[in-house]
């Protein structure tokens, strides 16, 4: 099929593979549409609104950060890393070079030119609808009335969206064809509100085997020494105290090593095994072969249970948080 005859879908969510989760789920559910005979993009917006002060404030947060990481000592952690840490910023720069296709809106003329050219819009999936952290974006605000939207596998993350932000769902999702989440619990939540019907389908990490993430896994780029390595595999989206003893509790169970990917600046002083110079491709390798996982994070949660193995999962918020997403997992 000639790529002018394919359908051609945009898809609004997080894809930075900062947060490994976030880059694998936009990475398949991409891959899946591509699979299906269509062209997909990923759309950002660049519209942003200045505001007086606004570089001024900025430069102020960036003195402060700096400041508080010197003070921390996560500056100097972060220093004896610097090249690990270069090499992951490469390794994951590639990974957005190799499999993702962008739609920038950088001007009101781009948001004209894209529901022009565009078949389906989608919303995503991840926590893009968690009331929280909402951008219009996410919620396809930049289309017009009369486009094709869906939305596929998005989480609200949280139990219950506040009283104060349900409207803007309500104008932005009313003219959706058709709504999924990912979770029950976010269902429940959009469907307080929301006079439509809500379907619950699976992360789109879980649209394929293991055999289907094999592609990525045989791009890994991994030290021979971690080949033969029997150890615990750590990764941590939050920064709590309470993993850690966890975490020792294994070890001195188990006499495995501990292998720590860390995505927090905290991360960098850990006294375990620091794997830093990973992409997507090496923290799925990671997981697929280590003989434990611990963690916090929905996605490598799923992961260790799509490789099949001995995983513990730690809370990352108080269940009594309004803001908790415990109820993912």
């Amino acid at each position: 099929m000639k790529e002018t005859n394919k359908r051609k879908i945009a898809i609004s969510t997080w894809y930075m593979p900062s947060n490994y989760g976030t880059g694998l789920q936009a990475l398949a559910l991409a891959r899946y549409c591509e699979l299906l005979g269509n062209k997909v993009y990923f759309v950002k917006d660049n519209r942003k609104k200045e505001e007086k002060n606004d570089g001024l404030n900025e430069q102020i947060q960036k003195v402060k950060k700096k400041l508080y990481k010197i003070a921390s000592g996560e500056w100097n952690a972060q220093r004896k890393k610097r090249v690990e840490i270069e090499v992951r910023e490469n390794l994951q720069q590639q990974f957005i070079n190799d499999y993702i296709s962008v739609f920038y809106l950088n001007t009101d003329d781009d948001v004209k030119k894209i529901n022009e050219k565009m078949d389906v819009f989608v919303a995503g999936g991840d926590q893009i609808w968690n009331p929280y952290v909402l951008e219009d974006i996410n919620l396809l605000s930049f289309t017009s009335r009369t486009a094709h939207k869906i939305s596929y596998g998005t989480s609200v993350g949280v139990a219950d969206i506040p009283e104060k932000y349900r409207e803007i769902y309500i104008n932005n999702l009313s003219d959706f064809s058709k709504i999924s989440v990912r979770e029950m619990q976010s269902k429940k939540a959009l469907q307080k509100f929301l006079d439509k019907k809500i379907e619950i389908v699976v992360d789109p990490t879980l649209l394929f085997d293991e055999k289907g993430w094999a592609f990525l896994l045989e791009k890994a780029k991994i030290d021979e020494t971690y080949k033969s390595k029997k150890y615990i595999f750590c990764y941590f989206v939050g920064n709590r105290k309470s993993y850690w003893k966890y975490v020792e509790k294994i070890k001195k169970e188990t006499g495995l090593e501990v292998v720590y990917l860390p995505i927090r600046y905290e991360g960098f002083k850990n006294p375990h095994s620091l794997f830093v110079s990973a992409s997507p491709a090496e923290f799925l390798w990671l997981i697929k072969n280590a003989e434990i996982i611990c963690t916090d994070s929905f996605h490598a949660t799923l992961f260790s249970i799509q490789f099949q193995k001995e995983f513990y999962v730690l809370k990352r918020f108080k269940d009594t948080s309004q803001e908790s997403q415990n109820g993912r997992l």
